[in-house]
């Protein structure tokens, strides 16, 4: 199965991120770019569904947890 290339703007727009944490997150090895024969870089669609999942476990799990007391 062959994956969708997108490039890093509408990556960045779909997550809600911008394009110089795309590129952090792939020097960290967090996410894998791809960088295609002229120097273009492109982020497959299953690594931005991939982080989807997990902001949506992540929210989920805030959505969860008691709220901190706030001191009066």
């Amino acid at each position: 199965m062959e994956d969708n290339l997108f490039r890093l703007d509408v990556a960045a727009d779909k997550l809600s991120i911008g394009i110089r944490t795309l590129k952090r997150w792939d020097r960290e090895g967090k996410i894998a770019l791809i960088e295609l024969p002229g120097g273009h870089l492109r982020i497959a669609e299953s690594e931005i569904t991939r982080l989807m999942g997990l902001r949506s476990r992540r929210n989920q799990h805030a959505e969860t947890q008691p709220a901190p007391e706030v001191a009066q």
